[in-house]
């Protein structure tokens, strides 16, 4: 098959599972499931060669002083191996040779791929870098749509990409991408879509909704998250001018119950899309 039809050919199972669990998994979880694996690698191959010793008589490992060898002279001599230690004060011999070789092989493949997956983890932005508000809004003095989100780390986000699209009347109509140099630490408040109130009140239907990406680089990585806004998640406002309450919080407290009821800002009485328009 040629390279180029690759992207025709499915796969026998869903790609990224482990990037997932890496992903989903906290430093503190994989550096305890990496000792796991090396403790779990030396117990099982001492318990191997024990009983290889001791109901087989095969012996390939033997002490400088020559006395006997014992089952924790075995995981202590495992250890020493995985680690590429070697202090030789048990040492292998004849096949423990190749025996040793290899699992001192297996450690240092395992250590390096322990390191490397752990400073990528270390290095790789939160999930919730970028995180946006509960709602979005339906101005209507500018008949556009609104979002807030906030760049939740204490570095600005350079070389950003903000794009969006709103699906109405089964239909999905894509705007074109906001490049803005850079995002500070502050909230953000950005329109997107524009729409007229006619063509939502003609096409608005259930199932339709607004889509929003937001993408940019924190200090060499790349951040992206994305948001699905249902017409009962869009709130119809006036105007914009509500926007001026956020003024105030630069580097906001994320506990603050204030900070929190602004950046999920929804004024009492305020229609939804869904319920202006009438959708079912």
């Amino acid at each position: 098959m040629s390279p180029y039809q690759n992207h025709r050919k499915l796969p026998k199972k869903r790609p990224g599972r482990f990037l997932k669990f890496v992903d989903e998994t906290s430093l503190g979880a994989l550096v305890v499931y990496g000792l796991m694996v090396y403790v779990g690698a030396v117990v099982t191959i001492s318990l191997i060669e024990f009983a290889a010793f001791n109901f087989f008589g095969l012996q390939w490992v033997k002490s400088s002083s020559g006395g006997p060898i014992d089952f924790w002279d075995m995981i202590y001599f495992n250890f020493v191996t995985i680690l590429t230690v070697g202090y030789g004060d048990i040492s292998p011999h004849g096949f423990g040779r190749t025996l040793s070789t290899l699992e001192a092989l297996f450690g240092v493949g395992l250590f390096a791929g322990g390191v490397s997956l752990l400073t990528v983890k270390a290095l790789r932005p939160a999930p919730n870098t970028i995180v946006f508000s509960k709602y979005a809004y339906y101005c209507l003095e500018e008949q556009r749509f609104m979002v807030i989100f906030l760049n939740t780390s204490v570095s600005r986000l350079e070389n950003c990409t903000i794009s969006s699209y709103f699906k109405i009347g089964r239909n999905w109509q894509v705007s074109p991408a906001v490049s803005p140099p850079f995002l500070t630490t502050a909230v953000q408040t950005f329109f997107v879509d524009s729409h007229t109130e006619d063509e939502i009140r003609e096409k608005l239907m259930d199932g339709d909704c607004l889509r929003v990406c937001v993408s940019g680089n924190l200090l060499g990585s790349e951040v992206a998250a994305s948001v699905q806004y249902k017409p009962h998640e869009i709130l119809v406002l006036q105007s914009r001018t509500f926007i001026a309450k956020y003024e105030p919080f630069w580097r906001p407290n994320f506990g603050d119950p204030e900070f929190f009821e602004m950046f999920h800002y929804k004024p009492e009485g305020a229609q939804t899309l869904a319920e202006r328009f009438a959708l079912n």
